[in-house]
């Protein structure tokens, strides 16, 4: 499986102040059994001690690519930049605060060389370990999606996804490029996933292999209300409060209409997303509606 040009996987790594977990989720990365990729490290300005964490790795690892941007520019613009830089014939994001056991790489890979032509994203189980207790549980992500036409995957997509956390598995790096990458916009990586479930087939290794570590700090809760987390996600965003649910529903029906299907397909798709996404409407809009009508803060 290696590429004469450059290393089979890609590994794009985002961070801003990053200091309390990034060596160990590095480590994890580095102690993989599959050993044929790099690790592209973009560093959006962080204010802490990532970058001189980071340059001890970069030091005695020739695998690790590090930049440091000049200012913060937003977490969608740098999640896209680490892709950018990549080489590999396959990708993967890594969050600074996650794990993976030694194995992932070793057995997502193996699993494109085992499925159908169209596989274009492999990803494991996943467990969760919280800050309060170090306690972990695992995790359902119901995004297992080999059925054959785009239409039927959208449809369990969209119904069955939650915290995305198949964005974080392997993905071929030519059907990446054919999405629209993470957009400026909250649940961005939602639409993402729905954009690849229309190019081809996401597949479940069926081992505990990713480790999402859920803190106080993360995105999620550091940024909640709506106009907080666009800010996070492009920080020259107008400061605003809107409700992103509807972003996302819309920017799902653009990806439909300019994917590479038929026009068959296409209307299939449509009727998809309506039937897996008006179940949840009602309980995400009421979510959406709490926040933008909540008294703004400071």
């Amino acid at each position: 499986m290696s590429n004469m040009s450059g290393p089979t996987l890609s590994v794009g790594m985002p961070v801003f102040d990053g200091e309390a977990f990034i060596a160990t989720a590095i480590e994890s990365i580095l102690n993989q059994t599959f050993r044929d990729f790099e690790l592209i490290i973009s560093d959006n300005g962080s204010t802490d001690r990532t970058q001189e964490i980071v340059g001890t790795y970069a030091d005695t690892d020739h695998r690790i690519r590090y930049y440091r941007q000049a200012e913060n520019l937003g977490a969608a613009a740098n999640y896209n930049f680490v892709f950018t830089k990549a080489t590999g014939r396959y990708f993967k994001w890594a969050s600074h605060d996650d794990l993976i056991a030694p194995t992932m790489f070793e057995r997502c890979l193996a699993a494109f060389e085992s499925c159908p032509s169209d596989l274009i994203l492999v990803y494991p189980r996943t467990t969760l370990l919280t800050s309060e207790d170090e306690q972990d549980r695992h995790y359902e992500d119901r995004l297992d999606l080999r059925q054959t036409s785009p239409h039927e995957r959208l449809h369990h997509l969209v119904a069955n996804v939650e915290l995305c956390n198949a964005v974080y598995g392997i993905i071929r790096s030519d059907a990446l490029r054919q999405t629209r990458l993470i957009a400026p916009f909250a649940s961005s990586d939602e639409v993402l996933l729905a954009e690849l479930a229309l190019l081809g087939r996401f597949y479940e290794v069926p081992e505990y292999l990713f480790t999402r570590r859920l803190h106080d700090e993360r995105s999620t809760v550091a940024h909640a209300a709506p106009e907080d987390r666009t800010a996070w996600f492009d920080p020259k965003a107008t400061q605003r409060r809107y409700l992103h649910r509807t972003t996302v529903f819309v920017e799902d029906m653009r990806s439909i209409l300019r994917s590479p299907v038929s026009v068959s397909e296409r209307m299939q798709s449509l009727i998809a997303l309506g039937r897996g996404y008006l179940p949840r409407w009602w309980r995400l809009m009421a979510r959406e509606l709490q926040h933008a009508t909540s008294p703004k803060r400071g």
